[in-house]
């Protein structure tokens, strides 16, 4: 499996991918905590240094753009500094931020941390409630349509910010099936449909290819959908049955994740030994690779392997962290032993 593996890893770049989704933007403040407050029995941290970046959505596309694959956007931000911000850092990635609406009446969503001696003391959100209007909900489903033609793939990031509507998501599911039962060309008649969603909207993701919970919310899903099971491996056959799904991966922690195929036995791929700083953003990483890995050939059980890689390379990095096709190839290499016992 390991030349296999590599193989993929050097045929990872090149594809483009459409990510709608919650966009935000993460800020870390770093510092030090050397004393309690006066004030309230909390730590005073003194910053040292600010750090921004996209979250969210925006997350995906740093993972993808670490992978060499082009990011189309479409999502929303406010007309403020912070969406100004967030718009520039994923244009110097090198996303496409055509898709991207600025709004007078919405502010962007904005996660500030407080990091100490490498622990997260404090996060702070700015955000909006989780509803928009109807005329905007059209603008993004148009622009989503729009820039669908172009991609090889599709992935919804889903962080339950409203911009993941029903109305946004069944307009790009139908659309992209309609057109890959007609079409002629292979990018329209093999394009991915992948997402990452909460249970409360789980059910209008039926028909993609792929989805990739946790297994909280796996398991919260299923039972909203009246399809529960006692085991995990049953859950998720009979999500895979009720939603129409190629597949399910289910991550599980440090337990690895399950992957369920439809009509195939459950895939237990147990965790992979690293040490655990941060699991901030790992269900990013492990859209973004299992996405980069079908575009590059992979089945969905190595996809799955690479994207498990993925998320314990991750894990071990403070915020939210990406990978490379360099860090899988190390990774790989230096998992000989556990990828050996996956054959």
């Amino acid at each position: 499996m390991n030349d296999r593996l590599l193989e993929l890893v050097g045929s990872l770049a090149g594809s483009r991918v459409l990510v709608i989704g919650d966009y935000m933007l993460d800020r870390y403040l770093w510092g030090k905590a050397t004393r309690i407050s006066p004030e309230a029995p909390v730590p005073v941290v003194r910053v040292e240094r600010e750090e921004s970046q996209p979250g969210g959505a925006g997350n995906v596309v740093r993972n993808l753009c670490a992978l060499g694959i082009e990011p189309m956007v479409v999502g929303v931000v406010g007309k403020d500094r912070f969406g100004e911000d967030l718009r520039d850092r994923l244009e110097l990635l090198g996303a496409n931020t055509e898709g991207l609406i600025a709004v007078e009446a919405l502010d962007t969503t904005v996660k500030t941390r407080a990091i100490a001696g490498g622990q997260q003391m404090l996060r702070i959100d700015h955000e909006g409630e989780a509803c928009l209007p109807d005329e905007l909900e059209a603008q993004i489903a148009d622009r989503s349509l729009q820039l669908l033609s172009s991609a090889d793939a599709v992935i919804f990031s889903d962080y339950a910010k409203g911009l993941c509507s029903r109305r946004v998501v069944r307009q790009v599911v139908d659309a992209s099936k309609a057109v890959a039962s007609s079409a002629a060309s292979a990018r329209a008649r093999d394009r991915l449909l992948l997402g990452d969603a909460k249970p409360a909207t789980f059910s209008q993701y039926e028909g993609l290819t792929l989805l990739s919970p946790n297994e909280r919310e796996a398991r919260e899903a299923a039972s909203l959908l009246g399809v529960a099971a006692d085991s995990l491996e049953e859950t998720g056959q009979r999500l895979c049955q009720r939603m129409n799904l190629q597949a399910l991966v289910i991550t599980r922690d440090a337990r690895g994740m399950l992957l369920v195929e439809a009509e195939r036995e459950a895939r237990p791929l147990p965790g992979v030994p690293v040490e655990v700083a941060d699991v901030t953003g790992a269900g990013d990483t492990v859209v973004s690779v299992v996405t980069a890995a079908l575009l590059a050939g992979a089945s969905m059980l190595e996809a799955a392997v690479l994207a498990n890689l993925a998320g314990g390379i991750v894990v071990q990095r403070v915020g939210c962290a990406t990978v490379n096709a360099e860090d899988l190839a190390r990774g790989i290499q230096a998992q000989i032993e556990y990828l050996g016992e996956l054959r």
